[in-house]
């Protein structure tokens, strides 16, 4: 398609076959406005975190194939009816990745998750997002620095599978030297 200088001036609101494309402003814009969301992380001092999220991060973690560095923390509060009144609640988060700690500021890259357990229970994911928060030690939980964990990574696992891999390479190279002589 060419585009002369008087089609440029012909472009009105109701021409399906215009210049802009719409969707894809709609989504440049949408997409900038999730991205500002997911990277205000607000952590809420002085609530505890709910079993039913830190059962939930914890498979989270124990689904990773390597294992990450984490904080799990309680974010912004939200409202939601139930029956005739609102409550308030609150959204607990987890972020994992390459994360870093000075006192009690993670800092890094990875991917945040925010659960809400009441009202519209949903599970939020953003991945490959800029981390910088202060987590409160007694309200939240990290494998970094003195705070209380949820996962230990276990590595018994891998080192069978390693254990069993260079056996199997020791068994074939035995069996290739004993053929040739």
């Amino acid at each position: 398609m060419t585009v002369s200088g008087n089609d440029l001036l012909d472009v009105s609101g109701n021409d399906p076959g215009g210049i802009l494309d719409y969707d894809l402003i709609y989504s440049a814009v949408y997409d900038a406005a999730v991205d500002a969301l997911a990277a205000s992380q607000t952590v809420t001092d002085g609530q505890s975190i709910n079993n039913a999220a830190l059962t939930y991060f914890e498979g989270i973690l124990g689904n990773l194939v390597l294992p990450a560095d984490y904080v799990i923390y309680v974010g912004d509060s939200y409202y939601y009816w139930s029956g005739n009144s609102q409550r308030q609640a609150y959204e607990y988060c987890m972020a994992y990745g390459d994360l870093e700690l000075n006192g009690t500021h993670f800092s890094g890259t990875g991917t945040i998750v925010k659960l809400r357990t009441s009202g519209d229970v949903s599970v939020t994911v953003y991945a490959d997002q800029q981390i910088s928060l202060y987590a409160p030690m007694y309200y939240s939980r990290s494998n970094l620095g003195s705070y209380a964990g949820i996962y230990h990574f276990d590595y018994t696992g891998a080192g069978i599978l390693l254990a069993l891999v260079l056996g199997g390479v020791t068994w074939f190279v035995k069996k290739l030297v004993c053929l040739r002589y």
